[in-house]
C-alpha cells in the first residue's frame, strides 16, 4: 500500500449543481484515476474517514455529500431518480470515466446512477462499480409499511438521535458494541444531523423499482461486497441482485458484517482495489 503523500491527504471542495439546481458538494483528495463514492444513510463525506488515505494513496477520490447533508443542498421532492442525478453530475463535473463505489443506499443510488450513465454515448461513463450490500427490495410497495410510517413520525417530531439508534438496531441490525463504536466515530454527529433524511429514503427504498436492463447489456463489471455476518435481508439482497446481472461476482468479507471499512477498513480497501486494478 503507497505511502499518503501531503498533496494525496489534501481535502478540497469539488461543488456541481445537479439537473434540478441542488448543489451537490464532493470532497475531493489524492491523485490517480477517479474513483466516486457514495455514501449510505443517515451519514455523509466523512463516513469514508477509515479508509480515506488509503483511497486516496490510489485513487483521486471524490467523496459525495448526498443531497441534504453535509455542504450539499437540498430539494422539497426527493427520489432515487433525483440521487442518480446528483451522481451523473458529479461525473460529467470530473469529466472523464470512473470508478464508482457505493456503500447501503448508496450503493442502490451508485446502482441507478450507472444504469443511465452506461446509456449514453460520448460523456463520461463508469468504468467499474463496487457496491457494499445494497438494499434492492424483491418488489416495490404502494404505502408505507408500518416501520416506516413510525420513522416518518419521528422526523416530524424532530428526535433526530432516537431515529438513528432506532435505524441501526430495527434495520442494520447492529449491537449495542457496534452502535457505540459508531457513536465514538467523528461522523456521528453529522448521522445525527441528517437524521429527517432517513425517514424519506426508507420510503423510497420500499417504492424502489430496480430495472437491470442497462447494466445487463452494458456488461458492465460489478463487484458486490457481501458481509459474512450480515444481516440476512441484505445477505438475501445481494444474492438476489447478483442473479439479474451476470457480470457481476459476490466477495465475501469473513467475519464481518455492514461496516467493514470501519471494522476491517485494510480488508475493505484490498477487495476494492484489487478489483478496480485487475
Amino acid at each position: 500500500m503507497s505511502t499518503p503523500t501531503a498533496s494525496s491527504s489534501r481535502i478540497t471542495a469539488f461543488p456541481v449543481l445537479s439537473t434540478d439546481g441542488t448543489s451537490i458538494v464532493a470532497q475531493r483528495s489524492g491523485e490517480g484515476p477517479p474513483l466516486v463514492v457514495i455514501h449510505g444513510i443517515a451519514g455523509d463525506a466523512t463516513r469514508w474517514t477509515t479508509v480515506r488515505s488509503r483511497l486516496s494513496a490510489k485513487y483521486t477520490l471524490f467523496a459525495m455529500d448526498r443531497r441534504g447533508r453535509g455542504a450539499s443542498g437540498d430539494s422539497s421532492a426527493y427520489s432515487i431518480a433525483r440521487e442518480a442525478e446528483d451522481v451523473m453530475a458529479l461525473v460529467d463535473a470530473i469529466g472523464e470515466d470512473v470508478f464508482l463505489l457505493g456503500h447501503s443506499f448508496g450503493g442502490v443510488v451508485a446502482l441507478e446512477a450507472s444504469s443511465r450513465l452506461v446509456t449514453r454515448e460520448g460523456s463520461p461513463r463508469p468504468k467499474k462499480l463496487v457496491v457494499y450490500e445494497p438494499f434492492v427490495p424483491p418488489a416495490p410497495v404502494a404505502e408505507a409499511s408500518p416501520l416506516m410510517r413510525e420513522y416518518l413520525a419521528l422526523a416530524e417530531t424532530g428526535d433526530r438521535e432516537v431515529l438513528v439508534l432506532r435505524f441501526l438496531r430495527e434495520i442494520v441490525q447492529m449491537s449495542d458494541a457496534e452502535i457505540g463504536r459508531l457513536r465514538s466515530h467523528s461522523s456521528w454527529p453529522a448521522r445525527v444531523a441528517a437524521a429527517p433524511t432517513i425517514a424519506r429514503e426508507m420510503a423510497a427504498i420500499e417504492r424502489h423499482r430496480f430495472d437491470p436492463t442497462p447494466l445487463v447489456v452494458s456488461g458492465l463489471p460489478i463487484r458486490m461486497l457481501l458481509g459474512q455476518d450480515s444481516p440476512t435481508f441484505l445477505r438475501e439482497a445481494s444474492t438476489r441482485l447478483a442473479s439479474m446481472l451476470p457480470a457481476s461476482q459476490i466477495v465475501e468479507l469473513l467475519q464481518q458484517k455492514h461496516i467493514a471499512m470501519d471494522t476491517a477498513p485494510e480488508l475493505f480497501v484490498r477487495e476494492v482495489s484489487s478489483f478496480f486494478e485487475a
